[in-house]
Formats: C-alpha cells, structure tokens, sequence
C-alpha cells in the first residue's frame, strides 16, 4: 500500500501523470435482466494522445434470475412454475485501461478500453469498449462515455437463497469521468 501511495505521488508531479474518477450507470442486454451502478479509479501516464494505466471500481448490480423453479408442483405435464427474484450484490472490476483523445481542443472524440478481472458478486474475467467525447475545462477535464462492458463468471453465481445464474453478464450504459 505505501509502494503504491509513493508511486501514484510521484507520478503525480510528472507532467504525463493522469487520473480519473469515473460514476456510472449500465443495464444489463442480452439473456439476464437487471442493471449495475458504478465508481472507479484509474491512474497511469499519457504517451503522447495515448492514456495507460491500471484501475479500480466498486460496482453495486441488481440481477433478476428467471431460472429457478418456485413452488414445485407435479400436476398432469406442468411440473412448476419459473419464478423471478431479483437480487444485488457487489462487484470490485481490477483492470488495466488504455484511453486514447485524438487531439487537444475544447471537444476531443476519446475512446477506452478496459480489461482485467472482477470480483464479488459475479467474479471472472472482464472486458469493456466505450467511445465518447472529452471536454476540457482548463486544469481538469469531464468526459462522457457510451460503453458496454463483459463479464464472463465461469461458474453459476449462487444467491443467498442457492439460485443460480450462470455466464456472461453484459451490460450497456453511459458514464462520466472527471480527469486530473
């Protein structure tokens, strides 16, 4: 942890350093339901138009899992009913990220890519593309990104109430991100 400190604040004083703080909002597309909302970090070194570095989130996803039989019945050929529960857990991305801003004006068209892994509620590989523009403020800058993201959780993700849902967990959505 202090490594760590030490090294963010002497990139701090270099003139390539670059941070952002990054809120979030995603809905969920493709076979599961639900949405997640999230805050992440990432610091590294601009190389030229070019952003690398590593980061962090806190992600808080609400599921709905439509594939667990309620109220089990064996009645002529309907042996139950499909039920919905809805349930929220937390996710913690860990990821390397490369961002790139094509030229330096008041508007600049950015993308991003992010790849690493998420733990928590559905832990597994991740990955996510956006595209978007930045504004610049002088000092700082503020950022708007369309993005959709994966997560692959290679085993059935279990509720508190031993439900599954399994797979990928794709999520498209838009976020924000202040620069420093």
């Amino acid at each position: 942890m202090i490594a760590c400190i030490t090294a963010m604040t002497s990139m701090a004083q270099s003139k390539s350093y670059r941070g952002f703080v990054e809120g979030g909002y995603g809905a969920f597309v493709g076979s599961k339901t639900g949405s997640v909302l999230s805050l992440s970090t990432s610091h590294g070194k601009m190389f030229g138009p070019i952003f690398v570095g590593g980061g962090i989130g806190i992600e808080q996803a609400w599921v709905k899992n439509e594939s667990y039989i309620e109220g089990y019945t064996s009645e002529s050929d309907w042996d139950g009913w499909i039920g919905r529960k809805t349930f929220k857990g937390i996710n913690v991305p860990v990821f390397a990220n490369i961002k790139g801003i094509w030229n330096n004006k008041k508007l600049s068209p950015t993308f991003e890519v992010k790849a690493g892994f998420n733990l928590g509620m559905a832990w597994g590989l991740m990955g996510e593309a956006g595209a978007g523009c930045r504004f610049d403020l002088g000092k700082t800058a503020l950022a708007t990104t369309v993005f959709i993201k994966g997560v692959y959780e290679p085993d059935n993700l279990v509720t508190d109430d031993a439900k599954y849902v399994e797979g990928w967990f794709t999520s498209l959505g838009l976020k924000v991100a202040w620069e420093f």
